[in-house]
């Protein structure tokens, strides 16, 4: 229990700021990353940040962002909350059918395929009555 009858001054420090709360991703698609101010030295953000400090929402590999933007700022404010607060409205869904594999180039229609065109190949087989496919 805290006894408040002589106030609160001599318990919390004269330089005392606010951090924000750490932030977590909320979907596995999601990468954050914490921007120190004065440095610009990206961090994690799993731990309380200091005043001032950005965070960068964007979509891993292989992900994309499900609304119009493809990253998302954030800014810790003096009285240590996120602003402008609407993180937890970004969120990054996978992007299925991409590859950056390198393949052989193929022909279609008389012209060369581009890299990534063709992620995937698809084979229809048939069983005929004699056993033989």
């Amino acid at each position: 229990m805290l006894d408040v009858r002589f106030g609160l001054r001599r318990l919390i420090p004269q330089d005392f700021k606010p951090h924000c709360p750490a932030i977590k991703p909320e979907s596995s698609g999601v990468m954050v990353e914490c921007i120190e101010k004065k440095t610009l030295e990206v961090h994690s953000c799993d731990k309380r940040q200091k005043p001032g400090t950005e965070v960068r929402f964007s979509c891993k590999k292989y992900y994309r962002p499900s609304g119009d933007l493809p990253v998302h700022y954030e800014k810790c404010d003096s009285k240590g909350l996120w602003s402008p607060g609407v993180y937890q409205d970004f969120n990054c869904v996978p992007d299925c059918g991409i590859s950056e594999v390198p393949k052989t180039p193929y022909i279609l229609h008389g012209e060369s395929t581009k890299r990534g065109q063709w992620p995937w190949h698809v084979a229809i087989y048939v069983l005929e009555s004699n056993g033989n496919w």
